[in-house]
């Protein structure tokens, strides 16, 4: 770099520096405005009330907190105010900083007289701080807007002038309720309207309650109901918005004939209160007048929240035959003429109880996959309709099938009847749930597994050992029994008194010895004549002896059974038998 670029480099930065020293200095004279907050100190949760005279759009309003937080507009009239909008002017009115205006000339700045004056009381503990900010002209750069802030002219961001620039239904709440669904426990709804004229006329007839069972219909009938559709109707309307807002005295509200409602909906609160809607319907303008029961006051609400609120009654009909999920069943009874059962939960196990007329016989152990594979198909059962019209006899007796459920110490009791078709050529059974007056239809295959022989659900897993745990395994047959050893730190099998491995025939066959489970089991007096079977004693380490027996069925030989005094079952598919006939 040349000298002469040095020195033409060296005084600019002296310039720069000139020129940053020179601005500070009139900083710190004051000869340079640097912003400043539109109030110092404001704190929107102390603020009290406020007042704004919207002069361009001839509008005076009056909003003040309550005692429980709640912002409530009390002049021009009493409404609840829109939280939202109030949110958001303090916000910019606390946050916004603002340019002071030097020899501000009000007049061109249009603050004498100002477009829109809003007065706030701040409370605090030396009493009520009172603030006034007036609103001006957009500054040329469009982003801006003057106003007078307790007498200072600033320059600051529009958000504030978004805020106040609004009509009187602006500063109205849109929620027609400020409701929490979960503290509705009962609705009454009630009506007579023809939503889809080709359709008909429509009764909306339904009062409802919740409890522990969930929600239970008493009107137009006594049955369970859908909670998600309970809960679909109680989010909508606790959360129903105002589209406009037609009427605000008892004489304007009087011209929407909602003394005469097409549809009522009431709701029971947890503290007893009650409180209700009407509505009714426009046709011309294809929306819905809405008034708070009590109330001067008339909202337009959409139609397709109102849809919502119309769906026929029997829509809420629960389509589940039991709400309970398979991990918290306890205990399930199967209960029919041909012959009854129960299935208990025992810990990690399940077992089954069989009856005869009367008469408990016994608990053995269940197949636990069985149960679980009933109690499954229960917990998806859906009903696929429901028959509110003309229903059908439900059924003889003696063909009726009766689940009953307990699942946390709570009890469901489903009756199954008569064949009835779920579609044309779909076959299906009828149903009811225990105390409903309701019939519904569900799909056959459920029926089907309910009345399967109670023996398909007793334990089918003859035996499981774990192997590692094993000294010994002895095997008997026709006089001739050999016995194999388990080395516990090699794992390694061998014959009893010899230093060689067993031979692979035997040590083939190690996992069905110790896992068998039945292709299917019997009865415990179903008594298995075996012909020339195997005797098997496993030994663990602890020298407890596990003593069964297998061989082939002596009125099929292409049949084996499993016997040990406690199961039964046919294990005709394991091939152990001839496995075992190998080992020299």
């Amino acid at each position: 770099m040349g000298s002469r670029n040095v020195w033409w480099l060296l005084l600019a930065v002296l310039t720069l520096g000139g020129l940053v020293l020179w601005q500070l200095d009139r900083e710190q004279a004051g000869a340079f405005a640097s912003d400043r907050p539109l109030f110092e100190g404001l704190r929107p949760e102390r603020l009290s009330s406020l007042r704004l005279d919207q002069l361009e759009r001839g509008l005076q309003l009056s909003i003040h907190r309550d005692a429980d937080g709640s912002w409530q507009i009390v002049d021009p009239l009493d409404f609840p105010a829109e939280f939202g909008l109030l949110e958001r002017l303090f916000e910019s009115v606390s946050r916004n900083r603002g340019l002071p205006v030097e020899h501000p000339d009000l007049a061109a700045l249009s603050l004498a007289p100002p477009r829109a004056v809003l007065e706030l009381v701040e409370e605090l503990p030396e009493g009520p701080r009172k603030l006034r900010l007036e609103l001006g002209a957009r500054d040329i750069d469009g982003k801006s807007v003057f106003v007078r802030a307790d007498g200072v002219v600033l320059s600051t961001l529009r958000n504030v002038e978004n805020c106040l620039d609004r009509d009187l239904s602006d500063w109205r709440m849109r929620r027609v309720l400020v409701l929490d669904p979960a503290r509705v426990v009962s609705v009454r709804r009630s009506g007579l309207y023809a939503l889809d004229p080709a359709a008909g006329v429509m009764d909306f007839a339904l009062e409802a309650a919740s409890s522990e069972a969930g929600w239970q219909a008493t009107a137009p009938w006594l049955a369970a109901l859908d909670p998600a559709a309970v809960g679909s109707l109680l989010t909508t309307v606790c959360n129903l918005q105002a589209r406009t807002f037609l009427a605000d005295s008892a004489v304007e509200a009087a011209r929407f004939g909602l003394e005469s409602p097409d549809l009522r909906l009431e709701l029971g609160l947890e503290n007893g209160e009650e409180v209700a809607l009407l509505f009714r319907h426009d046709p011309p303008s294809e929306s819905w007048s809405c008034q708070r029961e009590g109330s001067v006051h008339v909202f337009r609400v959409d139609s397709v929240n109102v849809i919502y609120l119309a769906v026929p009654s029997e829509a809420f009909l629960d389509p589940r035959l039991v709400r309970e999920t398979r991990e918290d069943v306890e205990r399930i009874e199967v209960l029919r003429a041909a012959g009854s059962f129960a299935l208990r939960r025992d810990g990690k196990r399940w077992l089954l109880g069989l009856s005869q007329g009367a008469s408990a016989v016994g608990e053995i152990p269940a197949d636990a996959p069985a149960a679980l594979d009933l109690i499954g198909a229960l917990e998806d059962a859906r009903a696929a309709r429901f028959l509110l019209d003309d229903p059908p006899e439900f059924g003889a007796a003696g063909a009726m099938v009766t689940v009953r459920l307990i699942a946390k110490g709570r009890t469901h009791e489903v009756e199954f009847g008569a064949a009835h078709e779920v579609s044309p050529g779909v076959p299906g059974r009828l149903f009811r749930r225990r105390g409903e007056q309701v019939l519904g239809v569900v799909g056959d295959s459920l029926v089907k597994l309910l009345e399967r022989d109670a023996a398909e659900f007793v334990e089918r897993q003859m035996i499981r050992l774990p192997e590692q745990g094993i000294a010994a395994i002895e095997l008997s047959r026709l006089g001739v029994t050999r016995v194999f050893v388990r080395n516990a730190e090699s794992g390694r099998w061998s014959p009893k008194d010899a230093d060689v491995e067993a031979p692979k025939s035997f040590l083939k066959c190690v996992d069905r010895l110790l896992s068998l489970r039945a292709d299917v089991a019997t009865a415990p007096d179903v008594p298995l004549d075996l012909v020339d079977p195997w005797q098997v004693v496993v030994v663990d380490g602890g020298n407890v002896r596990v003593t069964y027996r297998i061989g082939p069925l002596a009125s099929d030989a292409a049949q084996h059974g499993f016997d040990d005094g406690r199961q039964r079952g046919l294990v005709t598919s394991s091939g152990l038998l001839e496995d075992l006939s190998r080992i020299p």
